[in-house]
């Protein structure tokens, strides 16, 4: 039985690594409509381990990313003990007079052999709301996390976010 997990599981790991990476974004989404502000500045929180995901490298996508549309970005990262990330995203949002937050955790993580492969969800929200005005899934290989940041922000341009 656990033969048969460990063989399931490195099959996912190289399709997952194997497919085109905008395949494997997911909107989750209410149904497209215009969305209430533009972004111009976002407070984007990235996870704490950076064993599982290059979280340097992901912020400095996002920057890149952001960079020409004329949006400031600020990064702040989730403590893996935290029980509530309201009180330190209050401070980053008021530090940067944040129009938007961009929560980023990791949902899923797989490890064997040189392949691994994690699910990302990315939320979108208006200042302080607790409502999502977008969710996003991906699922991430081993190397390509630094995609997603060019992913998320096309899929945002196309909803009119930016």
């Amino acid at each position: 039985m656990q033969r048969r997990s460990l063989l399931i599981a490195a099959i996912g790991a190289v399709v997952v690594s194997g497919c085109d990476p905008e395949k494997r974004l997911q909107v989750i989404a209410p149904a497209p409509a215009p969305p209430p502000t533009k972004i111009q500045r976002v407070l984007i929180w990235m996870p704490g381990g950076e064993a599982i995901v290059n979280v340097r490298s992901l912020e400095k996508a996002f920057e890149t990313a952001l960079a020409p549309l004329g949006v400031s970005a600020g990064f702040g990262r989730s403590n893996p003990l935290e029980l509530n990330r309201g009180d330190e995203q209050k401070r980053a949002m008021d530090a940067l007079a944040a129009t938007h937050r961009l929560e980023i955790d990791i949902v899923a993580a797989s490890y064997g052999g040189y392949q691994s492969s994690r699910v990302l969800r990315i939320v979108l929200y208006a200042g302080t709301a607790r409502a999502p005005l977008m969710i996003f899934t991906y699922e991430s290989g081993s190397s390509d996390v630094d995609v997603l940041a060019g992913l998320v922000v096309k899929k945002l341009r196309e909803r009119g976010y930016l």
